[in-house]
């Protein structure tokens, strides 16, 4: 072999079995056509009929049954029973055992074995062989060597076949006579394949096909691979003229009526033999068989199936343009044969039909494979070109045909938009395939085929999936204009165009009628917004018998059964919006989440910053809590629809996608005026204490209760604790670990605030948190992360800490939060704002403008407040005067008292100390030991990874405390800080080195 072929039979020499009773029914030599998403096993997982060559069943190995022996014979029988450990090959020939594989091949290549092997044929004449089979295979019936009548009592190491019957007397072969015969052939072949490579192929094809109908799978692809070899050394150099492209979807329709090459079907070969065990090096082989047919590019077959996943391609513009593509080559051929005489163009009329229905099935078995147990967009683009082949040449059945496997396939991935257009489509073109052949029949009626019942209430229902308004317009217009072709007295005619009209009026009083009309709720229940329930598949779905008998009208449902997939729409109150957003660009929000942003409640945030007094220091930091929750609400959902896609296996219900996307919204429903610093506020009053998680339930209850929202007690209280992250249950604690993470804190809270207070104060962050979500997944009901994504969820909570660090508690930041604390103060027993902490009712008129309030106010109560504020606007600020990073244990709890004790003149109040603790998030712990791993190599075990072994440059402490001390009067900065060091010098602690000398000191 080549080195190319050579490294590609080692990938199938490692992934393929030796031998194999699984599959081989029928040959894969012979043509079978795959529908897509239609397995229901895992290929990666193989079966326990396949035999490992590592393992005690071995296709070489004698497992002959053993007599009935007497105590003597015991010994005698222990040891063959062990002789897997003492040499699990035997010959027969030459009463050997070898102890391996690899000594059982050198045994039988010598020129002893071989010349045995030869007279053994010589006196196998009679009707009966002996045979040795592999372990397991007891599907003949055996006699001994002697004809013995006892057949339960063979021979030690020797059994024997009987004949099926009479007149059935053909010779099996011994496997490893057959084994040694192959070898002998294909050592012969081989010899030649340079001088004589089209006899080669011929001959590795046949001792191939003998190795698969024998089962020895990976003896089978050696041989293919030889093939591929020989036709790859023999190839020419010159590459054939490629027709200047007309199109943008260009194709080389020409090829499309030539034969398959012989290294084509060799590719398609190999795909077959591999899709059993390993289905990866099965799509290799399809699609390379694909691209040697030369029709499509590699690079556009690539480029169009992008396209279509991306939704930038429609499949419809691709379908017509290969269709006039090859009618018009049709054509061009059409007038280069009108002067040869009438039998020559009958006949390449019906080699061509033969040739296209061969590609058409090549094509089709070609996409089946490749889509046949998960979605691929290659297959689509397959069965595009297949359908328009098929179309072209008048094919309809095959078309229809093709059409349906491409509808199954965009069902999947829920392009129903593209999945309406295509039926409407296939409408268009049978109407005009009609009228041609009645024009074809002199016959002057033009006839237009009426679109079944069930064919237009798909279309209805599929308009209500997507919410398209447009399409489900122009469905009930051919409704309303072909009334009279259908039974107006059907009552599922009525219930689609109530529903339809009602849902594009906006009437839904009039949907929850309809609901009452033709569902009995006693029997009937709907569990998500969507037609049915999750475990019960819809009962209207596409296709529907597309087939040649399409348009002919089927059984009508009822219309209760058709209201039961359709009346959730009356839970639609009003049509998803699409947001752009500065950080996830557009962002889909579902009408469910509608109802909760368009409230008083929610739209409140609006009205609070979301760095509070930060923005006083960063200018362009005035984002609020309003961006940053829809934000969150965006990233809760895209992070539980990803793992739904991909572990289907959690059946993550609809409603757990809408509970986690609604928490994400509500969760910070409870802060105050300027949020953080409003809630340290409330807890320096005497009798107060105030968390915003408490009070976003709260708000939330009352939210839902005043819009009459449809969610049960139930429901509420699994969105409370989805928001605060408490009460994480037993089952399904995974979905707790997405909002609100007190596992390990990693949750999309924390990867929006992160982006989106970076995008705005102009910072860049290091953390992809994107990465994250693609890269994680549910094992053992928590959500563990690539272990390559380690050092992303260091730098995670690194830009964390340098954000609290650098901005958020800024000195000047938290000199102005100080000033409002005690501008709240003053004001509180005036607007008894304290008051207002326990009642949502209340805490709603709470928000940034309570400071624009008290500063406009004329009440001499309120001056006071009013002059603090007036100094923040003259930035006439509370000043800053020291900082020392120490251990709190080591400082006394009342810092303030003892700075004033030292000081002469300075009282209490003058001092403010702030106790500021830096960490990552998780206090001094660090957060990554308690999250779990897995490998790209093992994703169904989760590990845990040493900080060691990201990297050495990982800190070993997790949080600092810093001890800060600022000074209301600017007079009194200098004593203060005097003070402040003398305190820390009867602690034996050193100042901070920056501050040695006092920036106040005149």
């Amino acid at each position: 072999m080549s080195t190319t072929t050579i490294d590609q039979y080692t990938l199938f020499k490692d992934k393929l079995p030796e031998y194999s009773q699984e599959g081989f029914d029928n040959d894969y030599f012979e043509e079978k056509i795959l529908e897509p998403l239609s397995s229901n096993v895992n290929f990666l997982e193989r079966s326990s009929n396949v035999l490992s060559p590592t393992k005690h069943q071995s296709p070489i190995k004698i497992s002959s049954p053993k007599p009935k022996s007497s105590n003597n014979d015991s010994s005698d029988e222990d040891d063959d029973n062990n002789s897997n450990a003492v040499g699990a090959y035997f010959c027969q020939l030459c009463k050997k055992r070898f102890q391996n594989e690899n000594t059982w091949n050198t045994h039988i290549g010598s020129a002893k074995h071989i010349k045995l092997v030869k007279e053994s044929k010589k006196k196998s004449s009679s009707a009966t062989t002996t045979v040795s089979t592999p372990k397991g295979n007891n599907n003949t019936p055996t006699k001994d060597k002697k004809k013995s009548t006892d057949t339960s009592t063979p021979t030690k190491t020797t059994a024997t076949t009987t004949t099926t019957g009479s007149n059935n007397k053909q010779q099996k072969e011994s496997s490893f006579t057959f084994l040694a015969t192959q070898k002998e052939e294909l050592q012969k072949v081989l010899k030649i394949k340079s001088s004589k490579p089209n006899l080669a192929c011929k001959s590795l094809f046949v001792i191939a096909k003998a190795y698969s109908q024998n089962h020895y799978v990976r003896d089978s692809a050696k041989c293919l691979h030889y093939i591929l070899d020989v036709l790859s050394a023999t190839a020419t150099t010159t590459p054939s003229p490629t027709p200047t492209p007309t199109s943008t979807f260009h194709i080389n329709t020409g090829n499309i009526y030539i034969n398959a090459t012989l290294s084509s079907k060799t590719n398609l070969f190999l795909a077959r033999l591999c899709r059993l065990f390993d289905q990866q090096l099965s799509d290799i082989n399809y699609i390379e068989s694909f691209y040697k047919l030369n029709i499509i590019t590699k690079e556009k077959l690539q480029s169009l199936a992008t396209s279509l996943s991306n939704n930038t391609l429609d499949p419809l513009l691709l379908l017509n343009d290969w269709i006039g593509q090859i009618t018009l080559h049709q054509q061009q051929v059409a007038a280069e044969v009108q002067d040869e005489s009438s039998n020559n163009i009958d006949e390449e009329k019906e080699k061509k039909q033969q040739q296209i229905i061969a590609m058409y099935n090549m094509l089709n078995e070609v996409a089946g494979g490749l889509c046949f147990s998960k979605m691929n967009y290659q297959s689509i683009v397959l069965y595009l070109l297949s359908s328009s082949i098929a179309y072209a040449h008048q094919l309809m059945s095959q078309y229809h045909l093709a059409i349906k496997r491409i509808i199954k396939l965009l069902e999947s991935s829920k392009q129903y938009h593209i999945v309406i257009d295509l039926i409407k489509n296939q409408l268009i073109l049978n109407n005009n395939n009609n009228n041609k052949n009645n024009s074809n029949s002199d016959s002057n009626d033009s006839t237009t085929t009426l679109i079944p019942t069930p064919t237009i209430m798909t279309i209805i229902k599929y308009c209500l999936v997507i919410q398209d308004r447009i399409r489900l317009k122009d469905a009930l217009l051919y409704l309303n204009n072909n009334r009279n072709c259908y039974d107006e007295q059907d009552e599922t005619i009525q219930c689609i165009t109530s529903i339809g009209q009602s849902y594009i009026d906006n009437d839904y009083n009039k949907l929850d009628d309809i609901k009452d009309e033709y569902v009995d709720d006693d029997e009937m229940e709907f569990d998500g917004p969507g037609f049915a329930p999750e475990s019960t598949p819809p009962k209207f779905t596409i296709p529907h018998n597309f087939s040649s008998n399409l348009y002919q009208t089927p059984s009508t449902p009822s219309s209760q059964e058709y209201a039961y997939n359709l009346i959730k729409t009356s839970k639609i109150r009003k049509q998803s919006k699409i947001i752009n957003d500065v950080v996830h660009g557009h962002m889909d929000v579902p009408d469910y989440i509608l109802e909760f942003v368009d409230s008083e409640q929610f739209q409140r945030l609006r009205d609070l910053k979301q760095l509070g007094t930060t923005s006083f220091v960063f200018p362009c930091g005035t984002h609020t809590r309003f961006e940053h929750s829809l934000g969150v609400s965006h990233l809760a959902g895209k992070w539980i629809d990803k793992i739904k896609m991909t572990q289907p296996d959690l059946e993550i219900t609809e409603d757990e996608q809408k509970f986690v996307r609604i928490a994400g919204l509500c969760h910070d429903l409870g802060h105050g005026p300027f949020s953080h610093a409003f809630e340290s506020w409330a807890n320096t009053l005497p009798t107060k204490r105030f968390h915003h998680e408490e009070m976003s339930v709260k708000m939330l209850n009352w939210l839902i209760d005043d819009k009459g929202l449809d969610y049960s007690t139930d429901d509420v209280k699994y969105i409370s604790n989805l928001i605060s992250g408490k009460n994480r249950p037993k089952e399904r604690g995974f979905i707790y670990d997405i909002v609100a993470n007190d596992r390990n804190s990693v949750d999309v809270d924390k990867f929006d605030y992160l982006a989106r207070d970076s995008y705005y104060l102009g910072r860049s962050t290091v953390c992809d948190f994107t990465r994250l979500i693609e890269f994680s997944k549910v094992i053992d009901n928590e959500i563990c992360f690539c272990s390559k994504e380690i050092y992303n969820l260091y730098e995670l909570f690194h830009t964390r800490y340098s954000l609290h660090k650098l901005v958020y508690t800024h000195k000047v930041a938290k000199s102005i939060e100080f000033m409002i604390s005690d501008a709240f103060s003053a004001a509180d027993p005036y607007l008894n704002i304290s008051d207002q902490l326990e009642d949502p009712h209340e805490f709603i008129n709470l928000s940034d403008s309570l400071l624009r309030t008290i500063e406009t106010s004329k009440v001499k109560e309120l001056e006071k407040s009013r002059n603090i504020i007036k100094n923040i606007r003259n930035r006439n600020l509370y000043k800053f005067v020291d900082e020392i990073i120490v251990s709190s244990k080591n400082m006394p709890l009342e810092l303030a008292q003892e700075i004033a004790k030292e000081g002469n003149g300075i009282t209490v109040d003058d001092v403010i100390v702030q106790n500021l603790k830096l960490n990552y998030a998780f206090k001094d712990k660090d957060p990554v030991e308690h999250t779990h791993f897995y490998t790209r190599y093992d994703d169904s075990h989760k590990i845990k990874i040493k900080k060691e072994h990201a990297s050495h440059l990982i800190p070993n402490t997790f949080q600092e405390e810093r001890i800060r001390v600022f000074c209301r009067s600017k007079d009194k900065c200098e004593m203060v800080q005097k003070s402040f060091r003398k305190v820390l010098k009867n602690y034996s602690i050193t100042p901070n080195p920056s501050f040695t000398v006092s920036p106040y000191k005149k």
